[in-house]
C-alpha cells in the first residue's frame, strides 16, 4: 500500500507553468484544471482520471469513517485494504 504524509509540508503550484501547459494567455490554479475542468489537454487527462479515480475513494472513506461505518476500500487497486472505522 502506498502511503504519502504531506504533514508540514508547503506545496506551491507553478501557476506560470500551468497557464504555458494549457496554452492559456495567463497564470492557471490548480481548481481551474481539476476541479472546474477550465482548462484540458490531452497531455494531462491520463493524470487528472487518477487524480478523479483516488479523489473518489477518498471521498467515500472519508464518508464512511464520518458516519461510524466500518468498511474496506482499496486505495491502490490491489487485493490488499485498509480496514477503516471507529
Amino acid at each position: 500500500m502506498a502511503v504519502v504524509n504531506v504533514d508540514g509540508t508547503v506545496l506551491h503550484a507553478n501557476t506560470k507553468f500551468n497557464g504555458e501547459f494549457f496554452g492559456a494567455k495567463k497564470e492557471v490554479l490548480p481548481p481551474n484544471i481539476v476541479m472546474r475542468h477550465t482548462y484540458n489537454s490531452a497531455s494531462a487527462t491520463p493524470l487528472l482520471n487518477a487524480v478523479a479515480k483516488v479523489a473518489g475513494k477518498l471521498a467515500r472513506r472519508l464518508r464512511r469513517a464520518s458516519t461510524g461505518r466500518a468498511g474496506e476500500v482499496d486505495l491502490n487497486g490491489s487485493n490488499r485494504s485498509e480496514r477503516i472505522g471507529r
